[in-house]
Order: C-alpha cells, then structure tokens, then sequence
C-alpha cells in the first residue's frame, strides 16, 4: 500500500517537474546599454509585407532598444518563430554595455527581438525574447504603407 506522504511528495514532484518545463528559457542577461549603433538599417526577410509596413520605414532610435532590451523576456525558439507574429521587417544594431560586452540585436516592430552576444563564452549561440509592450510602440515609422 501506498503511503499518503509517498503520494504527496510525488504530486510535487511532478508539479515542479512541469513548471521547469514550462518555464521560459533562461536567455541572455542585459545589462545597462552604454551604446547603440545601427548596423543594419531597415532591414527586411522574404516575410515582408509592404501593404502592412514599408521596412525602409521601420527606424529605431537608441531610446527605443533601450526600451526594447528593458521588456524584452525570454522565450523559447520555437515560440519565437511560430508563436510571434512577423511583417518581415527589422533593424540589427550592436549594442555595447557597462561591462563592455557587445551583442547583435535584430529588432522586430511586433516584438520579436533575437540576441547574438559577441563574447566568447556565447560564441554562436542566438537568444530569443518577446517584447510584448513593443508590438504597439510607434518606433519612429515615418509614413507606413497601408
């Protein structure tokens, strides 16, 4: 027979095995942005929809990555790419911190942000993170089509 205590401490180990399952990936942790420089100015992918945004318009400024890198939480790849909706559009900056670490951050104007961070100890490894309040930020689009 089955002992009360066994099953409890059973539960709750399957409670805290599904929440670690669950839980978002642990991403790359940002620290306070010295710099920004635009690299890759209105850049666009095949999934560019120019009757929704022109990605010629799509410009940050540096206030507006410090916001993004600020709300940005990470999620897992798959989220990023199937669950986080996409017009094709971004702008790859590189970012330095207080540190004097630097990343390539591609921002998109729903919210998905990508993160390459340059040390060593990352090397070719991409972070994934949402910025929920982003997707309705104006992010400085000068006329967009519609």
């Amino acid at each position: 027979m089955v002992k009360p205590a066994s099953l409890l401490l059973l539960f709750a180990a399957i409670v805290t095995a599904a929440t670690a399952a669950l839980a978002a990936p642990r991403g790359y942790a940002f620290r306070p942005v010295v710099s920004v420089e635009v690299v890759e100015p209105g850049g666009h992918t095949p999934l560019e929809d120019k009757n929704y945004l022109d990605c010629r318009d799509f410009k940050v400024s540096d206030a507006d990555v410090r916001y993004a890198l600020r709300h940005a939480r990470p999620v897992s790849a798959r989220h990023w790419s199937d669950g986080i909706a996409s017009v094709g559009c971004y702008v790859g900056v590189r970012v330095t911190y207080d540190n004097g670490e630097r990343s390539y951050v591609a921002i998109e104007p729903t919210g998905r942000v990508l993160a390459s961070p340059e040390p060593p100890r990352y090397a070719g490894r991409s972070y994934y993170y949402e910025c929920k309040v982003c997707a309705s930020r104006s992010w400085g689009v000068a006329t967009p089509s519609r």
